[in-house]
């Protein structure tokens, strides 16, 4: 047999041998020892009846700026407090008028145009209450305050100044004057001629002034007023007037 013949038989008499494939390389388990890393707990999920109730932020609610009330103006509450001070000025209850004048200098700051008038009223209020001694009056207070009366039409209280002054300075030709004039705007036409007829003899100049009087021309209808006024001349028989 031939030397390769040989060799077939072997090959054929011979299980086949399995191919083994490489075996890779085991590594090393490692120690027990070794701690791992502990891994974050996941929460657990909890049922919806333990679930507390979660808090929610409360709803901000818009807050609405304060209302401011309006402010009262100043000058009509001093206007108001004004006039019920004149009213109770002009009723001569001083004391109270005294008190809501005095508000409108305390109170109404800022009201300034009733301040001058609110402080003369306090003057005023304050001579009535508290009079200063009143000195004797003399012959010429008396007589300024009958020709002021007398301008006025108060004749009454004309005369009563002009009886005063009479007795500083008795038979005085303007006072007696004066006195005529007061009794003529009475319509006193008697007291107005004695009156008018001595102040004429006093100063004749009385009898021109008294032609331009309006007291006297009222009583012009009087006859005896009139030849008083307007006297004829004696001795010549004509009517003309002096």
């Amino acid at each position: 047999m031939s030397k390769k013949r040989i060799l077939t038989k072997r090959r054929s008499g011979v299980a086949k041998r399995q191919v083994r494939k490489p075996v890779r390389p085991v590594r090393a388990a490692a120690p027990r020892n070794r701690l791992k890393k502990a891994k974050p707990a996941s929460p657990r999920p909890r049922s919806k009846a333990s679930r507390a109730p979660e808090s929610r932020p409360a709803a901000r609610t818009r807050r609405s700026s304060p209302v401011i009330p309006a402010q009262p103006d100043p000058s009509v509450e001093a206007m108001a407090l004004f006039d019920r001070g004149v009213e109770f000025f002009n009723a001569r209850k001083f004391e109270r008028a005294q008190k809501v004048f005095g508000a409108i200098l305390d109170k109404c700051a800022e009201a300034r145009e009733f301040h001058d008038r609110a402080r003369l009223y306090l003057n005023l209020i304050e001579k009535q209450l508290n009079p200063a001694p009143s000195r004797p009056m003399s012959f010429e207070d008396y007589y300024n305050q009958a020709i002021y009366n007398l301008n006025l039409g108060d004749y009454d209280r004309a005369l009563d100044f002009l009886k005063k002054a009479s007795v500083k300075r008795p038979g005085d030709a303007s006072i007696t004057y004066f006195t005529a004039l007061g009794y003529a705007g009475k319509s006193d036409s008697k007291a107005a001629h004695w009156y008018l007829k001595q102040a004429i003899e006093l100063d004749p100049e009385n009898r021109v002034l008294a032609r331009n009087e309006s007291e006297f021309q009222q009583l012009m209808d009087n006859a005896e007023f009139k030849e008083l006024l307007f006297p004829r001349r004696v001795g010549t028989g004509d009517e003309r007037r002096a």
